[in-house]
């Protein structure tokens, strides 16, 4: 089970490509079983469900219950505006934008015609947009719940769109972990575990001089280093003379608890239903919308059943329900207990994390370039925060790197053939599977 980055789609040409050079086995992911029922609860009683067959990561605006609920308008400009999202981010693959590497974020955003996404609550938005309060309010805030823990009208409207991208959405079989080992093993670089960098700072020949805990590495000088970490989380020393220090980014605490139990489906009476005749949907969803008006505030943001193991006890094998419960605030043994029943849960396992950074509407960046010679990969992380986005940054990276320090580039024209290059690069394959950096 992933802790987290569970999910990619077929628009993340990086991942998507990476499982296919790495022969990797990609897996469906929908977070429940067929036939289960998805809730949105508000912390008081369960505003929308929707059966498993309507894909909540996938077709759901086409739902009949949710047409019936939230009318036909919300969910059919919502899904063609999460769709003009994803035709944009796509040309971040093309030679036109791949070649030519951004110096600032800012500059991405613009070229995209994301400012007005960005500098908005995904809530005002849409509100602007005359979509349907309810449907922003309920669907689309447990989107944003559940992908970046973070609600409607805190959240910049992309990353409420990014929310909302996940049709189609893969995993890897066995953990998405193993694209970025293969990474790193195709790569031939150096490797060093268990290894803590505790400062980057110039010697007097102007290289960098980075130090760290192990004696294998010692202290090592390089001309170039990327910082590929949050800037204010890694506590690694920087010189007070930098010419630019990205500005504090705040990240949500994520409790994440991971549990196996012998109970199919949570326990109804917390939730208000019949014992008896109630069954509690398999994929639980929050809104903060109850809490607006006054409500209790859920105790979690999503309470997801992800399938069965079988867990070997004596000669006989026991099967039971995988669980993953995403909260603000640590999950206790008396709470699961209240949840699913006295005995009922055989295993947990708990991790508190920074999951992602907090997303509020902005206009303004960290910088990418720290100094000269010194890059850092987070400072897209504030426009969007994602597996993809962090190797596409970190691909912009290298080939400012490579212009500033060779006048070289991932795909490097002759400079007087720089035009007729370029045409030749883009047309060697269809623009939807072009990828720049992998195709040249």
């Amino acid at each position: 089970m992933e802790l987290g980055a569970s999910i990619f789609v077929r628009a993340n040409k990086n991942l998507w490509r990476a499982t296919e050079e790495f022969n990797l086995t990609r897996t469906g992911f929908t977070g429940d079983d067929d036939g289960d029922e998805t809730g949105i609860w508000d912390g008081e009683k369960f505003v929308f469900t929707m059966g498993a067959s309507n894909g909540w990561l996938g077709g759901w605006w086409n739902s009949l219950k949710v047409v019936w609920r939230y009318g036909y308008r919300a969910p059919k400009n919502t899904q063609a505006i999460v769709d003009g999202m994803v035709s944009d981010f796509k040309t971040l693959y093309s030679p036109a934008y791949g070649a030519v590497p951004w110096k600032n974020v800012s500059e991405v955003s613009d070229r995209l015609g994301w400012p007005h996404f960005v500098s908005q609550s995904v809530s005002e938005y849409l509100d602007l947009q005359g979509i349907d309060r309810r449907w922003t309010r309920e669907l689309v805030e447990a989107a944003t719940r559940v992908n970046y823990g973070q609600d409607v009208d805190r959240i910049h409207a992309l990353g409420g769109f990014v929310s909302l991208a996940a049709t189609g959405a893969s995993s890897v079989e066995g953990g998405n972990f193993q694209i970025f080992e293969q990474f790193v093993k195709h790569s031939k670089a150096n490797v060093y575990f268990n290894t803590t960098v505790t400062s980057v700072k110039r010697d007097t020949s102007n290289l960098w001089t980075v130090e760290s805990t192990s004696s294998q590495t010692g202290t090592m000088r390089y001309r170039a280093v990327i910082l590929a970490a949050p800037y204010h989380s890694t506590s690694i020393s920087f010189p007070s003379s930098l010419a630019t220090v990205p500005p504090p980014q705040p990240y949500v605490n994520l409790h994440v608890t991971l549990l196996a139990t012998t109970t199919a489906s949570a326990n109804p009476e917390y939730f208000g239903l019949s014992a008896e005749k109630a069954k509690t949907p398999r994929v639980i969803l929050t809104t903060a919308e109850g809490r607006r008006n006054g409500g209790r505030k859920p105790e979690f943001n999503s309470l997801t059943f992800h399938g069965k193991v079988r867990r070997v006890d004596g000669a006989e094998g026991v099967e039971e329900n995988l669980v993953k419960v995403f909260s603000e605030e640590r999950i206790g043994d008396e709470w699961l207990e209240k949840m699913f029943g006295e005995g009922k849960v055989t295993w947990v396992y708990r991790r508190l994390f920074e999951a992602y950074p907090v997303l509020p509407p902005t206009t303004a960046f960290p910088p990418i370039k720290l100094d000269e010679g010194l890059y850092y990969v987070n400072a897209f992380e504030p426009l969007i925060s994602t597996m993809e986005t962090e190797t596409i940054a970190s691909r912009n990276v290298v080939s400012l790197l490579l212009d500033d320090l060779y006048n070289a580039a991932i795909c490097k024209p002759a400079a007087e053939d720089v035009e007729s290059t370029m045409t030749t690069i883009k047309t060697s394959k269809p623009d939807e599977e072009f990828v720049y950096g992998w195709d040249c």
